[in-house]
């Protein structure tokens, strides 16, 4: 009976724990679809590939105003629009470009990707006679390969939140309905309206930035195919691609780090030895390029002395930037081009120390999320890993913060973001409210992001919405300066350049532009006193430029045409060579020494100077009307024509190659050649004296008293003083 009664209790026990497990089953596959909550998520396959392409849309229209701006003068001439060696596309080109930091970075992939939109674009005459080419391209390719890359980053935001929030959904929400297409939507539409990253996208410059976040995505999506797939052809190729986003921008690093993140949050055990084994590729480029990255910096001084700011200080510089990046994803407003460190070294307000608080509150939030919402806690560390480098625990460069270092970062905020839907649902919280804040953050970032574009639509309106909102962005000061000096306003330009230094008393950039100011102010001036002092200004602008950096072979080339205006050729040409000393193959050096070499009648050595430069720029006409003129002065009165001929073939509206001409033409008797050279010379520049005056010697040769009379006259209004005896002669 005992027997019987042990079987039946075994048959009822076998029954008790068979049938909860089929309940469980069947709970799983049907209770679900019974939710009447998940009505409200309509997403499947095939309409969130429509709702990417509507956010696709939508991202064009935000940033459509970008397709039409300009380069600025904030490193676009130095990366792209006067950066010639950009032409080399070719073997030696991708070998330089491998082989050279550029600006304080090591990124070769970006400089070439710089490189074919130079050699698309088309090409144009430069509005700044100063521009030594006779074109440089047209910024709207660059602004639009710049979209293109945001736009495939937005693209790829959705497929790798796909991949993550639905192994998310397999390890912590099994038995629930599957919501990780909503939420990648969420995700990629917050990403790619988001108006902070108008820098990032606006900014021809930040190519970089937008190229290795192309890259680094591609790589973390290849990572979790293989995760997905146990394919070692997507852990190969994964590899690959983080090598490509590392040889974008340095910044890369971080994916490294990211990846780790994931596997942990995936919950793969860390113990596991051959897990670690995975990591080394990626921890051994990061390590490379990382040491890479910091003497490119170092290379390029944006690394700052440490000691500028105490360790203490630094933190707390850390929880500001920390804070404020999320505040500003939250609610972008006043974003700037620049954000300066708000105070020097110990005068740090009460306030800063008070950042401390929401930076461990955050800290704080991310080790509940890890107890809690492992999805939370995720989206948090993946903002955190990427951000870190960025906050100015090793101080780089002259700015707190800066817009465009959220671009990646700002992908585990919009990940946060996602993953409030299931903690909706689970929480029976109406999902209408949700919807509401994602409508009016994608409508308040697709209006703000319209508007931030138009901020960068030329230098000017960048610096001055920066003032606007930073009084102490020096570099603004500066910049916008340069930016009126272009436009020749030099008083307005020297005033710029005067707050600039007033800000930053070392700054040697500041002092050279605003010695370039006074230079081409003096060569304006017919005041002789003022334009004496004017030049002795600018050379003490250029003495202390040099002593702050020893090496500045513009500032000691541009001390050098202030001697040579003085007159003082010896020590123009003793700067001149201690510019080319510095930089050996300087076209502009070359020419303006060879120019002093004439001057001193030396030709020989003058002709040598200028055969260089056309050796270094062969389609440069300034160069051959130089050498035209050395000619002319060393009795080879032929030879200087045909360079002239050159020099018009090359450039067609180069007054002073038409007046050389035809100066040689006059003495040659040849009056109708010399005649129609000066004619096309004051055509292409009304202001110049001596062409009246010329012109007029000529029509009096050719018995046109009357308009001999009338150039004469507007010779001396212009104030060549030799036409007054003529007019006394010729026209009373």
């Amino acid at each position: 009976m005992s027997k019987k009664k042990s079987y039946k209790q075994n048959q009822q026990f076998n029954k008790k724990k068979t049938k909860p497990q089929v309940k469980q089953h069947t709970k799983k596959t049907s209770v679900a679809p019974k939710n009447t909550t998940n009505k409200n998520i309509p997403f499947n396959l095939e309409n969130s590939f429509i709702a990417l392409l509507l956010i696709i849309m939508i991202t064009v229209i935000a940033y459509f105003p970008s397709l039409d701006n300009d380069f600025t003068n904030w490193d676009d001439t130095s990366y792209a629009s006067q950066n010639y060696q950009l032409e080399m596309l070719n073997w030696q080109g991708v070998k330089t470009q491998f082989t050279q930091y550029w600006m304080g970075n090591y990124h070769p992939l970006a400089m070439l990707s710089l490189s074919v939109d130079f050699n698309l674009a088309k090409k144009r005459k430069p509005s700044d006679p100063d521009n030594k080419r006779d074109y440089e391209p047209e910024p709207f390719i660059f602004h639009l390969h710049n979209l293109i890359l945001h736009l495939l980053n937005t693209i790829a935001v959705f497929f790798l939140s796909i991949l993550i929030f639905r192994q998310f959904e397999k390890k912590y929400r099994p038995t629930k309905k599957a919501l990780f297409f909503p939420m990648a939507i969420i995700a990629a539409l917050l990403f790619g309206v988001h108006a902070l990253h108008v820098e990032s996208v606006a900014w021809v410059s930040e190519r970089k930035d937008v190229l290795y976040t192309f890259y680094f995505l591609s790589s973390a999506i290849l990572y979790l195919l293989y995760l997905e797939n146990k394919k070692i052809i997507f852990f190969i190729a994964s590899i690959f691609v983080f090598l490509l986003s590392l040889l974008s921008k340095g910044q890369a690093v971080s994916l490294s780090i990211t990846i780790i993140a994931i596997d942990i949050f995936l919950g793969r055990s860390i113990k596991d030895w051959k897990i670690w084994l995975e990591k080394v590729p990626f921890l051994l480029l990061s390590l490379i390029f990382g040491i890479i990255a910091i003497y490119a910096q170092k290379a390029g001084s944006a690394i700052h002395d440490i000691a500028d700011y105490y360790f203490h200080e630094r933190i707390i510089w850390a929880a500001y930037g920390l804070t404020q990046y999320i505040i500003k994803l939250t609610i972008p407003f006043d974003m700037a081009p620049i954000y300066p460190y708000p105070y020097k070294s110990g005068h740090l307000p009460i306030i800063y120390w008070l950042y401390i608080i929401p930076a461990a509150a955050f800290l704080v939030g991310f080790y509940f999320s890890l107890l809690k919402n492992r999805l939370f806690a995720f989206a948090m560390a993946f903002y955190l890993i990427n951000i870190f480098l960025l906050l100015q625990l090793l101080p780089v460069g002259s700015a707190v913060m800066a817009d465009r270092y959220a671009y990646i970062p700002s992908i585990g905020y919009f990940m946060f973001a996602a993953a409030l839907l299931p903690y909706f649902l689970d929480k029976k919280i109406n999902l209408n409210i949700l919807y509401t804040i994602i409508a009016l953050m994608t409508a308040y970032n697709t209006y703000t992001t319209f508007n931030q574009s138009e901020v960068w639509e030329n230098s000017l309106s960048l610096w001055n919405h920066t003032i606007k909102l930073e009084k102490k962005a020096v570099v603004a000061w500066n910049n916008r300066g340069s930016t009126k000096e272009k436009t020749k306003e030099h008083a307005d330009a020297i005033k710029d350049f005067d707050q600039a230094i007033f800000l930053k008393p070392d700054y040697a950039h500041a002092y050279y532009n605003r010695g370039t100011a006074r230079k081409a102010l003096a060569e304006e001036t017919r005041n002789p006193k003022e334009k004496a002092v004017l030049l002795d200004d600018a050379l003490d602008d250029f003495n202390k430029a040099i002593i702050l950096i020893p090496d500045f072979d513009q500032a000691f080339h541009n001390r050098g045409v202030v001697y040579d205006i003085l007159g003082k050729y010896d020590k123009a040409i003793e700067n001149f060579n201690k510019a080319l000393e510095i930089k050996p193959r300087s076209f502009d050096i070359l020419v303006n020494r060879g120019v002093v070499y004439g001057k001193r009648k030396n030709i020989e050595q003058a002709i040598e100077d200028f055969n260089l430069s056309i050796e270094i720029q062969p389609n440069n006409a300034s160069a051959y009307s130089n050498r035209g003129l050395a000619k002319d002065i060393g009795g080879n009165p032929d030879g200087a024509i045909e360079d002239y001929n050159k020099a018009i073939e090359l450039d067609p509206t180069f007054a002073t190659a038409y007046s050389n001409r035809g100066l040689i033409y006059k003495r040659k008797a040849d009056y109708q050649n010399s005649l129609a050279d000066f004619t096309l010379a004051l055509q292409l520049n009304p202001n110049f004296a001596d062409g009246y005056y010329h012109r007029a010697t000529i029509y009096i040769v050719l018995n046109q008293k009357n308009a001999a009379c009338d150039d004469f006259h507007t010779a001396l209004n212009l104030g060549y003083s030799k036409a007054a005896e003529m007019i006394e002669r010729y026209c009373k």
